[in-house]
């Protein structure tokens, strides 16, 4: 197997050990890389220090203590507003009332113009057959065409339609036979 497509950048010396004609330089190329991983670092170039367990502790106590505070307060509040909305509760009953009257006049005016979107449509529909036309009186006459009085109007009907044969032969078929008169002639 040939080894033309693999990247070569030494030189052939000749020989296959390459003691036998020593280098007097190295090419970079040969020379070793990367033997050090890079550290990280903080921005400032400084290492972070390593927080003491004293300062650590009190803020600890602090926001759990927090917490706690909150979680009781959410638990009583929902308890005093429920027990001292009495007054409220009667303006809430008229608002939800208004409301739901509201909402029934909604109802009902989108329901009366979906009914007249249909009705409409259904009229479109029968202005657009020429048969049933319901606001013109009754005219059975049909429309003249603009062809109809024509001369030459059905000129092409008297000549005879030709029909088309199957030949299996490619030189007596129809189509060689008319390629042969227009082109060969």
């Amino acid at each position: 197997m040939t080894t033309a497509h693999r990247p070569t950048y030494h030189a052939a010396l000749g020989g296959s050990n390459s003691n036998v004609f020593p280098k007097a330089s190295k090419a970079a190329k040969d020379a070793p890389h990367h033997l050090t991983m890079k550290k990280r670092t903080d921005l400032t170039g400084e290492k972070p220090k390593p927080p003491k367990d004293d300062t650590l502790k009190p803020e600890l106590k602090k926001r759990e203590e927090d917490k706690q505070a909150r979680k009781k307060l959410i638990v009583e509040d929902p308890d005093e507003d429920l027990n001292s909305s009495d007054d409220s509760d009667d303006d809430d009953d008229e608002d939800v009332a208004e409301l739901m009257r509201e909402l029934e006049r909604i109802k009902k005016e989108r329901a009366q113009a979906e009914e007249k979107k249909k009705e409409e449509e259904q009229m479109a529909k029968l202005n657009s057959n020429e048969l049933v036309d319901v606001g013109a009186p009754a005219d059975f006459r049909t429309k003249k065409r603009w062809n109809d009085d024509v001369v030459f109007k059905n000129a092409a009907s008297s000549e005879p339609e030709l029909k088309k044969r199957f030949i299996n032969d490619s030189l007596r078929s129809d189509f060689h036979k008319r390629f042969m008169h227009k082109y060969f002639r």
